[in-house]
């Protein structure tokens, strides 16, 4: 319960394959109602973040 009912992760090779993905897949799903696209920066690895 809150503000995001599912969270996914998605690879691709470039941007604008992702951007692809999102817009004639993801957004296509009949009961998606709106998106948030958070994009990671090259070079950082998620799974050694430490936190603050």
């Amino acid at each position: 319960m809150g503000a995001y009912d599912i969270v996914a992760e998605i690879e691709s090779t470039s941007r604008e394959e992702l951007n692809k993905i999102i817009a004639l897949r993801i957004r296509k799903i009949q009961m998606i109602k709106s998106t948030l696209t958070l994009v990671g920066i090259d070079g950082q690895n998620h799974s050694t973040y430490q936190g603050m």
